[in-house]
Parts: C-alpha cells; sequence; structure tokens
C-alpha cells in the first residue's frame, strides 16, 4: 500500500508539473522591443497620396477594419509585376496578426482573431530585415482596407502560396493606418509613416488622440 501511495503521489505531481508548464507556455509572451529605425527604414522610399485624418476616430471611419493583435508571423507575400512594363516589379510582405481584437468594422476571415495584412516593400528589402524590423509578439494597431485578390487585380502576377488568404488580404488604409507598440519607450512606431509619437495601442485606437499627422 505504501508503495502505491507514493507511486500515485509521483503520478499527481508529474500531471501538476506538465499543466503549469502548459499553462506557462500560453500565457501572452511579452512585447519585444522595436529597433525603431529599422522598422521606419524598409519604407525609406515609399510615398502615397492620402487624406490625413487629426483623429484616430475619423481614420477609423475610413476604413474598412480596425484591430490591435499581436504579430505572430512576417511572411512572403504576393509578386507583383505592371502589365505595362516588365521591368516593374515587386514582391510584397505578409504580416499575420493573432489575438486580433477588432475595433471597428467586420473581419472577412473565418477566424475572426486573425487578420492578413499586405505591405509594400518599396526598397525591395529582404524577408530577414522584416522580420528583424517588425518582431513576433510585437503590439499593433491597424486601420485597413480590403486588398484586391489575384482574379481581381492585373498587377498580381504570382500568390506565392498565400492561396488560402489570396482573397482575405487587408491593406492599410494609408500611412497613418499602420502602428507598433514600443512599450519599453512608451511609444507608438508608424513605420509607414516615418513617425515616432508618445503614446500606447490604447492612445493610437478609436477614441484616443495620437496619430502622426506631419
Amino acid at each position: 500500500m505504501r508503495g502505491i501511495y507514493y507511486t500515485n503521489r509521483l503520478v499527481t505531481i508529474l500531471v501538476l508539473s506538465v499543466t503549469m508548464i502548459a499553462c506557462a507556455s500560453s500565457a501572452a509572451a511579452p512585447a519585444p522591443p522595436i529597433d525603431q529605425d529599422k522598422a521606419i527604414s524598409l519604407f525609406r522610399n515609399y510615398s502615397a497620396d492620402y487624406i490625413v485624418y487629426d483623429t484616430p476616430t475619423k481614420l477609423a471611419a475610413s476604413s474598412e477594419l480596425v484591430v490591435t493583435g499581436s504579430l505572430a508571423e512576417v511572411r512572403v507575400g504576393r509578386s507583383m509585376q505592371n502589365p505595362d512594363a516588365s521591368w516593374d516589379k515587386w514582391t510584397t510582405t505578409i504580416m499575420v496578426i493573432r489575438s486580433a481584437s477588432t475595433l471597428a468594422g467586420k473581419n472577412r476571415n473565418s477566424d475572426t482573431s486573425v487578420v492578413y495584412v499586405e505591405l509594400p516593400n518599396p526598397s525591395n528589402m529582404q524577408l530577414s530585415e522584416f522580420r528583424q524590423a517588425l518582431p513576433v509578439n510585437a503590439r499593433v494597431v491597424l486601420y485597413l482596407s480590403r486588398a484586391a485578390s489575384k482574379a481581381e487585380n492585373p498587377d498580381v502576377a504570382s500568390v506565392n502560396g498565400n492561396d488560402d488568404i489570396d482573397s482575405s488580404l487587408y491593406l492599410p488604409v494609408s500611412p497613418q493606418g499602420f502602428g507598433m507598440e514600443d512599450a519599453q519607450e512608451s511609444t507608438i512606431v508608424w513605420p509607414l509613416a516615418g513617425s515616432v509619437l508618445k503614446g500606447s495601442l490604447r492612445d493610437a485606437s478609436p477614441g484616443g488622440n495620437v496619430l502622426p499627422v506631419d
């Protein structure tokens, strides 16, 4: 009987240990530090004509979807080619956002906790450079519009293995539409706008007052 008691006790301890490890691994990972210069340098050759909004609430009103979430993956996006200029080619980058909370609009993806966001690559940077500058578990706020699928956009030469999400992609509505929190510095980095502002994701969300306007 004593042997059975110790055996059962050992099994109980092992079960509790495994449960504690599982719980720890499922806890939200801490947000990483952001290399602000690297994040901004990804888009140093990017330019766009757009309406500048002075508050997140106004920007949200012009967006199809507004979310906050954690960056889970950065992957190769779609290959583009200008049909009128064979030399004009580029490849986008896709961010996979998980634990997404919808702040405005409706997520077209069947799993509304996941959002796929396509980013430009104006300087033809390597995927490794994007991954260094946009680290996994970074917290982001995104103001988005729907991206045209390959069937709708003649510029899409190849989806590069992204067939399953080609019709579920979103784009930032403008350079104001992508903010990344650097909690250690209490700032929001706006890579497309080339700007860094004091504040949190809450400040950069609808109802807040942080948005790059210069």
